[in-house]
């Protein structure tokens, strides 16, 4: 078993096609058949099964279980190739959820890149919260920032900081960036014109307790850009959204930004760590964190959050 191997294993996986996955690797279709037939030969197991008539692949129940084996392969084999990559600098593997990635870390990750390339290298991943866990356990990442609690025996689970949820309105004379509007009872809201963005259960009893369980929003996105996008053009709809994302799509949006007289409870960040971390990355989480310590001291100094560390 090779990482060749592998990534026709992962390419399969995605493409459902032999032909599109031999396309998206640059190779044959025989030639990527013949390697996922060895692969097969030496786990001796089938990983895919092609139904009569169909020309899509789907996963086997060994080749479900075989996907966290192969994307553990993945992280090893990136660790094994950092140890000779960049002169020395280490590769520092970073999950978190989109939002906060799109939102509130940017210019975090933007000044570790411009002042510190020669000693660490970033690579950050948008995950979903429960994939997080799973990723840090099995070493595919260093640091993790979730918005949900989880527990792994391997993951420490600390809670970083909070950022209250404000409303998002379109506004013909939006206020300048970082003021705002006058506060808003949830009571003033038309729930069937909600751009629903937070799924978690904190939000939902809020919103059932003020909306009733049978209202339904006039639109589901649970990804914070194409809730920017929706601002972009022109609408009557609101959103509710961490504090961070509302002040990010301020800026480019005409958007105005009310607190609300009886909020959500606010949004947390959980910072997750290994119990044991790699060997020979602890300059690496120390320079990071110290970075994110001062960025967060920032924010929290304009208000923008709360630490909770």
């Amino acid at each position: 078993m090779t990482q060749q191997d592998i990534e026709i294993f992962f390419a399969v996986v995605e493409k459902r096609n032999l032909s599109k996955a031999a396309s998206a690797l640059y190779m044959s279709q025989s030639t990527l058949s013949h390697r996922l037939g060895m692969l097969e030969k030496e786990l001796n197991a089938t990983l895919f099964i092609r139904h009569k008539g169909h020309r899509t692949l789907e996963l086997t129940p060994y080749g479900r279980d075989f996907v966290r084996i192969a994307e553990r392969w993945m992280a090893l084999w990136a660790e094994a190739q950092d140890l000779h990559t960049m002169h020395g600098s280490h590769t520092f593997y970073i999950g978190a959820v989109a939002s906060l990635i799109q939102y509130l870390f940017p210019y975090l990750l933007q000044e570790i890149f411009r002042k510190e390339q020669s000693q660490i290298r970033l690579m950050v991943k948008s995950m979903q919260s429960a994939a997080l866990y799973p990723a840090l356990e099995n070493r595919e990442i260093d640091l993790g920032f979730s918005v949900l609690p989880s527990f792994y025996s391997n993951v420490i689970n600390q809670p970083l900081l909070s950022e209250e949820n404000v409303l998002m309105v379109q506004s013909g004379s939006p206020l300048p960036p970082g003021e705002y509007g006058p506060d808003v009872h949830p009571s003033e809201l038309d729930p069937t014109k909600e751009i629903l963005f937070q799924y978690h259960q904190d939000y939902r009893h809020w919103r059932n307790y003020w909306f009733g369980y049978y209202a339904d929003p006039a639109i589901g996105l649970g990804d914070a850009l194409l809730v920017k996008d929706f601002f972009s053009t022109p609408t009557d709809c609101w959103c509710v959204a961490p504090v961070s994302m509302a002040l990010e799509i301020q800026r480019s949006c005409k958007v105005s930004i009310h607190r609300l007289t009886n909020p959500p409870p606010p949004r947390t960040c959980y910072l997750l760590t290994h119990r044991i971390p790699r060997t020979g990355y602890e300059a690496s989480m120390e320079l990071f964190m110290d970075y994110l310590d001062r960025f967060l001291r920032n924010e929290a100094a304009a208000g923008h959050l709360q630490m909770l560390t």
